[in-house]
């Protein structure tokens, strides 16, 4: 017999980005599974940006609630912030690689993931 496997660990989303650029906004809304929107009054999300080799904080991320009856947020990342990605896993001469996830905090304090995956740095050339 098969095992059994039960849980919600979010969605996989990986992120390109080029360095010292803006990435964003993104939008998106939360449904229900009857499709309704989720009510976003009471709620937050927070994510964060860490480099693999060592596990350090890059960034955190900080989604804005845009229509909190219609379920919709966005999230971006500033030129600031993605300045920030030059020194993550090499993959080749002109990426590195990061991390990321996104969790969405419920009006009653229940911690549930939304995103997670790799953040694709393009590194820079003109600016460098």
């Amino acid at each position: 017999m098969a095992a059994l496997e039960l849980g919600f660990v979010g969605e996989e989303l990986n992120l390109f980005v080029k360095k010292g650029g803006w990435f964003g906004p993104i939008t998106g809304t939360m449904q229900n599974s009857d499709l309704t929107p989720v009510n976003l009054t009471g709620c937050t999300f927070r994510g964060k940006v860490r480099d693999k080799v060592t596990g350090t904080e890059v960034f955190s991320i900080t989604p804005t609630i845009t229509n909190a009856a219609a379920g919709t947020y966005t999230f971006e990342f500033t030129s600031t912030q993605t300045a920030l990605l030059s020194t993550g896993e090499y993959i080749d001469k002109w990426h590195v690689r990061y991390y990321w996830d996104m969790e969405y905090v419920d009006s009653s304090g229940r911690e549930l993931p939304l995103y997670w995956g790799e953040v694709v740095v393009r590194l820079e050339v003109t600016s460098a």
